[in-house]
């Protein structure tokens, strides 16, 4: 089931995440953060943003969210989202659910775009673009990370059927929450 995060998720949260800073590329994270730490980051993405697990049986297997892609106004219409799925539930859907939500809820607020970034990998370049991402740029030496340097992609989603000439200002998530059925 889908469910909102909470910053007492953090410690099984950091059960999917801490393998994937330990033993890949596939985020430039190169620390893991503590408990603690990823609950302050919960809390603070939360303030504007959407931020879903995956629960089953009380166990977390999934999560996903989105953060503000750059600081200046003129990009208030765009966000990064990031996405991670317990290596024993990879391929299971849970990856595509948690991201069909999180665009629902990033359409709410009047957001235009998504933007991943990602390792180019096959299976991660074959999810995102059966998401509906288009890879809009490729950044070679983007990282380094276990001694060698890794390139990073932009692949970009269109939330909206037709990019509005001026669009409204986005909401903050906390105020069309109450929009968004979870578990339908």
């Amino acid at each position: 089931m889908i469910r909102y995060a909470k910053p007492s998720d953090a410690a099984q949260i950091l059960d999917i995440y801490a393998p994937v800073i330990q033993h890949t590329a596939i985020t430039f994270e190169t620390a893991i953060p503590d408990s603690e730490q990823f609950a302050v980051r919960i809390e603070r993405i939360t303030r504007f943003y959407p931020f879903l697990v995956w629960e089953e049986n009380g166990v977390i297997l999934g999560y996903c969210y989105a953060t503000r892609y750059r600081e200046r106004a003129a990009y208030d219409w765009i966000c990064e989202a990031a996405i991670y799925v317990a290596s024993s539930k990879l391929r299971s859907g849970i990856g595509k659910k948690l991201y069909d939500k999180l665009f629902e809820c990033l359409r709410a607020q009047g957001l235009v775009y998504v933007i991943g970034v990602i390792r180019p990998s096959e299976k991660s370049v074959k999810f995102h673009e059966a998401m509906g991402f288009k890879c809009v740029g490729v950044i070679p030496y983007a990282g380094h990370k276990f001694d060698e340097w890794h390139e990073a992609g932009f692949w970009q989603l269109v939330l909206v059927d037709s990019v509005p000439q001026n669009p409204p200002p986005v909401l903050p998530f906390p105020e069309v929450r109450a929009k968004i059925k979870l578990n339908e």
